[in-house]
């Protein structure tokens, strides 16, 4: 059988017809596609849409579709890959010496682009819509109106609501009162930390591994009351917290993905000792329905490398002893208008986000690549194959009757 009719039959089990008239079907653009998707699996399927091997008017409900019929699973241990899948068993790809690679190659990339495409907020995780449950009706209506899936309510000002009301969301969770001290590890530009020292009263102590972050959040908020920024791991408490205090309240917003199940107990374990006796931990996490040591191929090579989602059962594992689990909420709905609201943002500052970049980048190649890592994200959303969590932990042993927020 011909390497394009293997991949004619592997799509069509996915509803998908190859160079159908349907705005989710793959239309084959370069021949090559067929050996390169059979080859490397989803690595090169993400790698022919960057070289332009195919196109799709909606690659969202098109990889939504792939995801749903599990074809991914199929496709996943392709010899080129069996490397990658042993090394991450093995070793510890988040490890001191790695874990300044991803804020190299991602996060470092600029300040300027980052303002364009987050928004206002500059929040780079999932915002929260509460009706999102009951958008679906919209959502599928976008599947049948071609490019139309971004009249989703998702200008610029929406999607920044969107993100104020996720801060809210967390700082009701975490109960935060005036004059708590709280800890955020991983902190992005500072929004959420800048956002609960002023509605909350709250001091926070925010740390991060992107230098271009902290340099931004510094220059930003550090001026005000109750707020200071680290460049640092959160593994050297040390540098970010050298007299040993204990905080009220420990928070951490989209780092999780970064720790590594390798890491998870020892994160744990610093959060525990760091926590005061009757303290509150939340997490906020992109998760996997299935505890795996590595990510998506094309995620580990192109967006952030060394990352992984965690699993509840690898978290719970991590936490036992230690903290107890209070709350769980799913609001991985959210995501995919997060995401779209994003991809929205790319293309509306498009001309402006060329001049951010060096000379040297290949800006068509720029703008498939964010394409695919967005809408894949979206996709994942869509198809509910990935979760986005917030968990709330208390510390072993503390009397708080905890009811959570929504």
């Amino acid at each position: 059988m011909s390497a394009k009719s293997q991949v004619e039959r592997l799509l069509a089990e996915a509803g998908v017809t190859l160079n159908g008239p349907h705005p989710y079907d793959l239309q084959v653009q370069n021949p090559a596609f067929y050996q390169k998707f059979l080859a490397k699996g989803t690595l090169g399927f993400g790698e022919s849409y960057l070289d332009g091997d195919w196109t799709c008017l909606q690659p969202d409900w098109l990889i939504s579709r792939l995801l749903s019929a599990r074809l991914d699973e199929r496709i996943r241990l392709r010899p080129v890959l069996l490397w990658e899948s042993l090394r991450a068993k093995y070793w510890n790809l988040q490890n001191r010496k790695r874990a300044h690679q991803v804020a190299l190659e991602h996060y470092d990339l600029s300040n300027d682009f980052y303002q364009k495409l987050l928004g206002n907020s500059l929040a780079y995780t999932c915002a929260y819509w509460p009706e999102a449950n009951t958008m679906d009706a919209l959502a599928a209506s976008a599947e049948a109106a071609h490019l139309g899936r971004i009249d989703f309510h998702l200008k610029n000002q929406e999607l920044t609501e969107a993100q104020l009301r996720k801060y809210d969301l967390i700082c009701r969770k975490l109960q935060l009162k005036p004059g708590m001290e709280v800890l955020e590890m991983g902190c992005g530009w500072g929004g959420f930390a800048q956002y609960a020292a002023k509605e909350h009263g709250v001091s926070v102590t925010a740390l991060s591994i992107s230098k271009e972050q902290v340099a931004f959040a510094k220059s930003h908020w550090q001026g005000r009351p109750g707020l200071e920024f680290h460049y640092c791991d959160y593994r050297d408490p040390q540098v970010y917290n050298p007299q040993g205090k204990q905080y009220d309240r420990v928070v951490s917003i989209g780092m999780a993905e970064h720790v590594g199940p390798k890491n998870y107990r020892h994160w744990f374990e610093l959060v525990h000792r760091q926590l005061k006796p009757e303290g509150l931990f939340l997490l906020h996490t992109i998760g996997n329905e299935e505890s795996q040591t590595q990510c998506d191929p094309f995620t580990q090579a192109y967006v952030f490398p060394n990352s992984v989602q965690p699993s509840l059962s690898q978290l719970a594992a991590a936490a036992e002893g230690l903290l107890v689990p209070e709350d769980l909420q799913n609001i991985s709905k959210s995501y995919y208008f997060t995401l779209l609201g994003w991809y929205l943002n790319l293309h509306h500052h498009w001309k402006e986000i060329q001049g951010f970049l060096p000379a040297s980048t290949d800006c068509e190649r720029f703008l498939r690549h964010w394409d695919f890592y967005l809408l894949a994200g979206a996709a994942i959303s869509l198809s509910k194959t990935g979760q986005l969590f917030q968990l709330v932990f208390s510390q072993r042993g503390n009397k708080l009757y905890y009811v959570g927020s929504r």
